[in-house]
C-alpha cells in the first residue's frame, strides 16, 4: 500500500481491507475541473491520515473514471468529484455533500469515527421506526414512514446529514419553526437523517444538504432556500395561505370562518384592530383580543364561539372583545409575543392582565374573564 494518497483501481477497490475496524476508504472519483482545485487539498489529507495514522485508521484514496468506468458506475458516480466514505464490511457509502477544505473533510472524518464507535447496536436501537416527535412538535422521518407521513398532509421536510455544517447551523431554527405551528393541523414541519434513511432521500433526488421541500398530499410543492425563522415562518403561511385560495382543503365543506365584512356586520361587538386602533381600544375597560391567522384551522372552529361569546357583552361600554389578524399586524402581534394561533389575551386599562389557554367553548371563557377580573383589581 502507498503510505500517501493511493490510486485505486476496480480490483484493488475491492480488495482493500483497512487494519482496524475504523479503517475507511474515502474516494473522490476523476479529473475535471473542480477536481483539480480539490486535488492539493485531498493530498494534503492524505498526507495527514495516510502518513501521521499509518493507514492505521484511514485510507485516503482516489479512482479515475476514465479509467475505472465500471466501478465509478457501480458506486452511481453521476458527477465530479464525488466524494464517498465507506466503513469497514459496508457496502454502503456515505456520500459527503460539504465543503471542500481540509479542516471540514478532518471534521467529518471525526465525526464518523465518533459513529463507529457509538456502535452499531446503538444506532438500530437510536432509529425510529414510526412517526415520532423528535424534539417538541418536529417530526423525525424514516424510510418506513416518509411516503406515509407526506401522503395527505402539508409536510415541510428537512433533508440533512450530521456532519453537515449548515445543517448544524439551521437545527434550533428548525426546532423554533416547529414550535411556531406545533397547534396549526394543517401542516407538519418534519426532518430526515439522508446518512441514515438513504431511501427516502434518493427517491427526493437530494443532492445538497440541507435541503428544505414543502410537500402538499405526497406531492412536491416547492423548494425553499432561505434559513432564517422569519422567512420560513412567512414561507410555510404562504404556502398554507395559497392552498386556502384554492380551495383544496375544504372538500365540500362550509368554511367555519366568516369573511371580514360580513362578521362585522353580524357581530359589531367584535371589534377588528390593527397597529393604530389598539392601543385606544384596549386602553380603557376589559378587551378580550383573539389573535389569530386566516389559514388557522383552530382559529377557524373558534371564530363562530368568539362571536357567539361577543354577544354576551352587547351594550356594554366596559367589556368588548377585539380580534387581531397576525398575517396583516405581525409588528403587533410580536410586540404581545404571539408565537401560536389563536392566542387569547385579556387585557384592563391598557395592560395585558392574563393569557387564556383552557377550553374553548363560550361557558369556559366567560367564567375566565369573570375569575381574572375578580383577581386583578
Amino acid at each position: 500500500m502507498v503510505t500517501e494518497l493511493d490510486r485505486v483501481d476496480g480490483l484493488k477497490f475491492r480488495g482493500l481491507e483497512p487494519r482496524s475496524s475504523r479503517c475507511n476508504p474515502l474516494s473522490p472519483f476523476t479529473k475535471c475541473g473542480h477536481c483539480k482545485r480539490l486535488a492539493p487539498v485531498w493530498d494534503e489529507l492524505a498526507h495527514f491520515f495516510n502518513k501521521e495514522f499509518g493507514m492505521s485508521k484511514l485510507v485516503i484514496a482516489k479512482v479515475d473514471c476514465t479509467l475505472e468506468t465500471a466501478l465509478c458506475a457501480e458506486h452511481d458516480v453521476t458527477g465530479y468529484p464525488t466524494l464517498n466514505y465507506y466503513r469497514k464490511g459496508d457496502s454502503e457509502s456515505v456520500r459527503y455533500r460539504g465543503n471542500r477544505g481540509l479542516k471540514d473533510f478532518q471534521d467529518f472524518i471525526e465525526e464518523q469515527f465518533i459513529l463507529e464507535e457509538e456502535g452499531a447496536e446503538a444506532k438500530v436501537e437510536q432509529m425510529p421506526m414510526e412517526p415520532e416527535k423528535a424534539l417538541g412538535p418536529l417530526v423525525e422521518l424514516t424510510d418506513e414512514t416518509f411516503e406515509q407521513e407526506i401522503a395527505t398532509s402539508n409536510t415541510f421536510v428537512k433533508f440533512y446529514a450530521p456532519w453537515c455544517g449548515h445543517c448544524k447551523s439551521l437545527a434550533p431554527t428548525w426546532e423554533s419553526l416547529a414550535q411556531e405551528f406545533e397547534h396549526e393541523t394543517s401542516v407538519t414541519i418534519a426532518k430526515i437523517d439522508c446518512t441514515l434513511y438513504k431511501t427516502a432521500c434518493s427517491k427526493q433526488n437530494i443532492r445538497g444538504y440541507p435541503t428544505l421541500v414543502f410537500f402538499k398530499n405526497g406531492e412536491k410543492e416547492q423548494e425553499y432556500s432561505n434559513r432564517d425563522l422569519y422567512s420560513l415562518k412567512n414561507f410555510v403561511i404562504s404556502m398554507i395561505e395559497k392552498e386556502n385560495k384554492n380551495g383544496d382543503e375544504t372538500e365540500g365543506k362550509v368554511p367555519e370562518d366568516i369573511p371580514k365584512d360580513q362578521e362585522e356586520e353580524i357581530v359589531p361587538t367584535v371589534f377588528p384592530l390593527d397597529q393604530d386602533t389598539f392601543p385606544e381600544v384596549v386602553a380603557d375597560g376589559v378587551t378580550f383580543v383573539k389573535f389569530y391567522a386566516p389559514w388557522c384551522g383552530h382559529c377557524k372552529r373558534l371564530a363562530p364561539v368568539w362571536d357567539q361569546l361577543s354577544t354576551k357583552f352587547i351594550g356594554s361600554s366596559f367589556i368588548r372583545l377585539g380580534k387581531v389578524d397576525c398575517t396583516t399586524e405581525k409588528l403587533l402581534c410580536t410586540l404581545h409575543k404571539v408565537r401560536a394561533y389563536p392566542t387569547l389575551l385579556l387585557f384592563r386599562d391598557g395592560e395585558m392582565v392574563a393569557e387564556y389557554s383552557g377550553a374553548r367553548d363560550i361557558g369556559s371563557m366567560e367564567e375566565f374573564k369573570i375569575r381574572t377580573l375578580r383577581t386583578s383589581r
